[in-house]
């Protein structure tokens, strides 16, 4: 395995497609700094430095297809098996370099936003302990991501094909994602309410939502939500502070392992010309 580690490391750190994904991912950085300086609207970044989570599936998707590609269209795959290794540890390597890859976006995604937000005077409210809970989230994600992909990768040799598939299936997590994100955040109650001259809210009625799914709906609904990574990311994004950290990197794990153990059960079955 750290052999596999070593050779596919180094062939990272010469890939022309992560040092592209690097520069495009600093533009999209001083996107959100520029955006945010030019309206204003608030004079914190906090929110600007959880916007990448949700973009940086589609990069992992590329680089992950494009870099496991390369290695079946060159025969890599092939004769790292011939010399003894085994196909679970040409898995797991590639799956650790797709993760690490999606980890160095993050970080330098990070990285431009704090430098040009101090250069431009922003601010940045949250804890440290708040900033490092939510990095392990993010890693998390990007491990789920990481292994679906990565599953997608070795099922399917042809490099175009892969990589299409791996750009359309993180689309389509997200407009599955983003239609159960209305039912699975709506609140059981409506409440009427107004607030006294202190500020204090005060709740005069509070009623049911009639619009609130069943147990049942809601039970399948969550589920589904969670256990994809574009809602895991989603519910970061959305909720920032007040993300329930145990339940998403609970439903993170139970992902990643059941796409990995699917994905080393294709490849294990899959016959390499």
């Amino acid at each position: 395995m750290f052999k596999l580690l070593k050779s596919g490391l180094s062939r990272a750190k010469q890939n022309r497609v992560l040092f592209v994904l690097i520069i495009i991912t600093i533009g999209i950085a001083l996107f959100f700094v520029i955006n945010n300086l030019k309206f204003r609207n608030t004079d914190t970044l906090d929110k600007a430095l959880l916007n990448y989570i949700n973009i940086v599936g589609i990069f992992i998707a590329m680089f992950t297809s494009l870099f496991i590609g390369a290695e079946y269209e060159y025969g890599t795959i092939r004769n790292k098996i011939i010399v003894g290794h085994s196909r679970i540890n040409i898995y797991f390597s590639n799956l650790i370099i797709s993760i690490l890859a999606g980890i160095v976006l993050e970080i330098v995604y990070i990285l431009t936003i704090v430098l040009f937000g101090v250069l431009l005077h922003f601010k940045f409210e949250l804890s440290f302990m708040q900033y490092a809970i939510l990095l392990l989230e993010i890693i998390f994600v990007i491990s789920s991501f990481s292994s679906v992909f990565t599953l997608i990768s070795f099922a399917f040799s042809n490099v175009t094909f892969s990589t299409s598939a791996g750009m359309l299936i993180f689309l389509g997590f997200y407009i599955i994602c983003t239609n159960l994100a209305y039912p699975v955040n709506m609140p059981e109650y409506i409440t009427n309410s107004y607030y006294d001259e202190q500020g204090i809210e005060h709740i005069t009625e509070s009623i049911v939502n009639p619009n609130y799914p069943s147990k049942e709906k809601m039970f399948i609904y969550k589920n589904i939500y969670y256990a994809i990574p574009a809602g895991q990311a989603l519910e970061i994004t959305a909720k920032v502070e007040e993300v329930d950290t145990f339940n998403l990197i609970l439903y993170s794990i139970g992902s990643i392992f059941v796409v990995n153990i699917i994905g080393v059960f294709i490849f294990n079955k899959k016959e390499l010309n």
